[in-house]
């Protein structure tokens, strides 16, 4: 199958999917002539006033049509410097194109079945499912419960869209790819799709830095076509669209059911403020929106060589959390909707548009 992306879109990549160690030293660099870096490496753009960010300071935008929704989307809410940590943004995206297949890739695998990354911290769960060829395939932790969570969609939906679900920064795409294996009929029928995304490096680029020998990759030779990769910045997500084996195209934006992101997307942006508005506007109606819980500890936040930038960076995406809710309608779910664990606190944080099903976690195989 092929990656589907933005037509002359240069590839970049989800920074979690090259490194895990301290980023280099920024490196900033004009993009077009009318676009002048000081010593300080900021671009002075032309502004011109907008409102206040959610913290009293001016905020402004820069007089640029291709930027102005994006600081019009954060307007009243961005945290402190945002518009440095945008242009170091696009800088560092750009910088990651130049280096392209040149660059040095961390192994992420995309797995979701640890201990660590179930959905309730007093339960692990496992499930054995069988797909439409027969084939036996366990699914653990969170897999289950995004496995259940297709199923409902999927019925809900009965045929009159597909299901898509998209994993922000991916990396191989393990989970991705058990779950499409787990539903290889409804995806080969184009009624489920699910997507895997990075900013440059596809699972072909992890594997040859991992040197072939990884045992994930075994499945990601036999199930590679089920799953749709595609190379796209965090913010230009909703751009993007993918070609369904009958030839059909979907959009990204507004079609996506569930986005999921673990160590990802708001960890390592430097503005998560509007990548988090972002993702919220390409749900769907029925559309979830999942984060572990812990990627939200100031802690978790990706550390970048400047000084005050990861609290700027945490004060964001609390207020993005706050915009996602009331400006755009979705709902906040924290604890288990339904269910025999109907109250239990959950381990991840979930954004609902207002057709989405219930929050359950349901039984399965196992609970240690």
């Amino acid at each position: 199958m092929h990656e589907y992306g933005a037509p002359g879109e240069i590839a970049a990549s989800n920074p979690f999917s090259w490194e895990r160690g301290t980023p280099p030293a920024e490196e900033i660099s004009p993009v077009s002539p009318s676009r002048v870096i000081d010593r300080d490496g900021l671009r002075h753009i032309p502004k011109i006033p907008l409102s206040q960010n959610a913290i009293g300071e001016p905020q402004d935008f820069p007089a640029d049509k291709d930027l102005e929704k994006d600081f019009k989307l954060v307007a009243g809410i961005s945290g402190p410097h945002f518009l440095e940590r945008y242009l170091r943004q696009e800088q560092r995206e750009q910088r990651l194109q130049r280096a392209g297949k040149e660059t040095e890739y961390g192994f992420v695998i995309g797995e979701y079945s640890t201990p660590d990354l179930g959905m309730l911290r007093e339960h692990k769960q496992e499930r054995h499912v069988q797909n439409s060829d027969g084939e036996d395939i366990l699914l653990k932790g969170r897999e289950v419960f995004l496995r259940d969570l297709a199923e409902k969609l999927l019925k809900e939906k009965n045929g009159s869209s597909p299901v898509v679900f998209l994993d922000i920064g991916g990396g191989i795409g393990k989970t991705w790819l058990k779950l499409a294996k787990s539903f290889k009929g409804k995806v080969e029928s184009g009624d489920i799709a699910f997507v895997a995304s990075n900013l440059i490096a596809t699972p072909e680029d992890l594997y040859i830095q991992a040197g072939g020998e990884r045992k994930e990759f075994s499945l990601l030779h036999e199930t590679r076509h089920l799953v749709h990769f595609i190379n796209s910045p965090f913010s230009k997500l909703g751009e993007q669209s993918i070609a369904l084996p009958n030839g059909q195209k979907i959009a990204l934006s507004g079609n996506v059911d569930m986005a999921h992101e673990d160590l990802s997307m708001t960890v390592w942006s430097k503005v998560p403020e509007l990548d988090i508005m972002k993702v919220g506007k390409i749900l769907s109606a029925q559309g979830v929106y999942m984060i572990g819980r812990d990627n939200l500890k100031p802690e978790s936040l990706q550390h970048y060589p400047v000084k005050g930038e990861k609290q700027d960076r945490y004060e964001g995406i609390q207020n993005a959390h706050h915009a996602i809710v009331n400006r755009l309608g979705l709902t906040r779910v924290d604890t288990v909707e339904e269910g025999q664990f109907a109250g239990e606190e959950l381990k991840v944080v979930i954004f609902k548009g207002p057709q989405a099903p219930l929050i359950t976690v349901e039984h399965a195989d196992k609970f240690l």
